[in-house]
């Protein structure tokens, strides 16, 4: 589910509430590669709609391993 998506599973109002205590909210992209910032407060994968690839799993672990804090609704 995207940050914005304002439909009844969508994140909208978590991300209103975040935006609200000036915290910075966006995607990533770690299916392509990218990795969770390292100035990465909070980590939220919500209702993804297929099961996470191996690549995403390794870049969601290696930000825990870094002390990383992660919100996992699957």
């Amino acid at each position: 589910a995207s940050p914005d998506d304002t439909d009844k599973a969508g994140l909208s109002s978590l991300t209103s509430l975040f935006r609200q205590k000036n915290h910075e909210v966006g995607e990533l992209k770690i299916a392509q590669g990218e990795e969770v910032p390292e100035d990465c407060a909070l980590l939220v994968v919500a209702a993804p709609q297929r099961p996470l690839t191996p690549v995403e799993v390794a870049s969601v672990r290696r930000y825990l391993e870094r002390g990383g804090d992660a919100i996992l609704c699957l």
